[in-house]
């Protein structure tokens, strides 16, 4: 989920249990916390899992997927979420696929970004201008 979805969920939780989390709902805040044991953050946590394997479920149904990698915020708080992802896949899903994280920390999802904006860049230069001089010199 989205910090922003995160911090919505820690509200509400908050609004109706005592916990040490406080507005506006930081998602460092709120994993610090859960690390602490604050009941609260640990079920913003436990529902963060949640949303994380209901997102993998449709991937696993349709493709053979053996392996799923947490980047980015998600695998620098996957001593909290790992298990529990786990946990929810093998209760949900028949072959759950293999779940770990990403070696490249938080720069997980700027390399993904940096990844697919060279492939397009070379796909743009080297595929689709080859393409056209074969249209060109057909005429």
């Amino acid at each position: 989920m989205c910090a922003a979805a995160l911090s919505a969920v820690a509200a509400r939780l908050a609004s109706d249990s005592p916990t040490v989390l406080a507005a506006p709902y930081d998602v460092r805040d709120v994993f610090a916390a859960a690390r602490a044991g604050d009941a609260v953050a640990l079920a913003v946590v436990h529902e963060e899992a949640r949303r994380i394997a209901l997102h993998i479920v449709p991937l696993a149904a349709v493709a053979d997927v053996e392996l799923v990698v947490l980047g980015g915020g998600l695998g620098a708080n996957s001593d909290l979420l790992l298990e529990p992802v786990r946990t929810l896949l093998a209760g949900w899903v028949p072959y759950p696929p293999r779940v770990e994280v990403s070696s490249l920390g938080e720069a997980a999802v700027l390399t993904g970004a940096l990844s697919v904006g060279v492939r397009g860049a070379l796909d743009s230069v080297f595929v689709n201008r080859a393409r056209g001089r074969r249209h060109a010199s057909i005429g």
